[in-house]
């Protein structure tokens, strides 16, 4: 994908992207094996720092004991998910949550 207001890299391909009823969401599965070294946690805050610029709403789903980006964002959500129990339905309900509360608080 390609949005003006990246700065780190002209594009960044994503997990999961979701458009719904005008808002955009990104999925990313972190896995601990891929991003664990220092050089990819900075390129994962990087990228979450360009699709927020660029407006969407991002989910990181970081697995077993990865800790979490050292950012904050009202857009932004982490979730800790563990390989071998991974508690979709109880994941998938807490996000959509998130999504519903930050829909209510951009409505005037």
């Amino acid at each position: 994908m390609r949005e003006k207001e990246f700065v780190t890299r002209p594009s960044w391909t994503v997990d999961i992207l979701v458009e719904l009823e005008g808002r955009r969401l990104v999925v990313e599965y972190d896995g601990e094996y891929w991003h664990a070294p220092d050089a990819k946690r900075l390129v994962d805050e990087r990228k979450t720092l360009d699709l927020l610029a660029a407006g969407y709403a991002v989910v990181r789903l970081r697995e077993n004991n990865l800790p979490p980006l050292s950012l904050e964002h009202p857009r932004l959500v982490q979730r800790r998910v563990l390989a071998a129990a991974p508690r979709t339905n109880e994941l998938m309900g807490e996000v959509e949550a998130w999504l519903t509360a930050a829909a209510a608080a951009a409505m005037p």
